[in-house]
């Protein structure tokens, strides 16, 4: 199976990079600097969007994901459905398109607000957005 190129940001080759090397995306294969872009290499994932009825059988993986990712102090600011993809094969599902995404401690209101919250009243509300995200897309199928 060939790998796929794309050409990405400073900020989204950071973030998909770091996701990665902990099993959360596509792995990275390799990459080279552009001007202010960078190419990478992603392995090409075998995969498919999750079909809405199967989001019951995928959700707790989602959520693991999105909780990993937050442990490295990442937001991703767009979890949709179709940012997630799953290997027909083996059912494991990785998270994708980090273009959107900031660390945890530079998160706006306007984010929130484009995202599952109006507003952040602590952390761990901060924390939990993706994840209650995840759970709302299970709850819609």
């Amino acid at each position: 199976m060939e790998n796929y190129s794309k050409v990405v940001s400073e900020k989204e080759f950071l973030f998909t990079l770091l996701a990665s090397r902990e099993e959360i995306c596509p792995l990275v294969i390799s990459w080279k600097r552009q001007l202010n872009k960078y190419v990478i290499e992603l392995e090409k994932y075998p995969s498919t969007l999750i079909k809405e009825s199967n989001w019951d059988i995928y959700k707790d993986s989602a959520v693991a994901l999105v909780e990993k990712l937050h442990l490295l102090g990442i937001f991703h600011s767009d979890i949709t459905e179709e940012n997630f993809v799953v290997n027909p094969e083996t059912k494991v599902i990785k998270l994708i398109d980090f273009g959107l995404s900031c660390w945890i401690d530079e998160i706006t209101e306007e984010q929130l607000t484009n995202t599952y919250m109006t507003k952040a009243n602590s952390v761990s509300e901060l924390l939990t957005v993706e994840v209650k995200e995840v759970e709302w897309l299970c709850e819609q199928s």
